[in-house]
């Protein structure tokens, strides 16, 4: 998904990668938007899963499967997430799922608490 660079990284990828689908939307239409595009193009492609990840983000071996069979097991579930630890300290969790309330208020849970469950880059998943 590209939301309207101008430094030719489209360019880039299409030399690169020549069958890397990247979509191009014509103006910037923001994160959530883009992430959207995107999201909205897997499902028209028939996609059963649409993974949302930004480019500094690593995952560690597993966490897609794990995500993935969550998802089987709960059905009714709309997403499933890992757990995000910060950078900085990889023992600190950063918002770990939530609820959305009947009003749209988001409440997070374990956000910025250390992780007692599983330490370090874990590939438990939160939902």
């Amino acid at each position: 998904m590209d939301n309207r660079s101008v430094d030719g990284t489209v360019q880039a990828i299409r030399g690169r990668y020549p069958t890397v689908i990247v979509l191009e939307n014509g103006r910037y239409l923001g994160y959530a938007g883009g992430d959207n595009v995107g999201i909205h193009y897997a499902l028209v492609q028939g996609a059963d899963y649409a993974l949302i990840l930004n480019y500094h983000a690593i995952l560690v071996p597993g966490a897609l499967y794990q995500m993935v069979c969550r998802s089987n097991d709960r059905p009714h579930f709309g997403i499933v997430r890992p757990k995000v630890y910060h950078c900085e300290d990889p023992h600190c969790i950063q918002p770990a799922g939530g609820i959305t309330d009947e009003c749209g208020n988001s409440h997070f849970r374990c956000a910025d608490n250390v992780d007692s469950e599983r330490p370090g880059w874990s590939t438990g998943c939160w939902i």
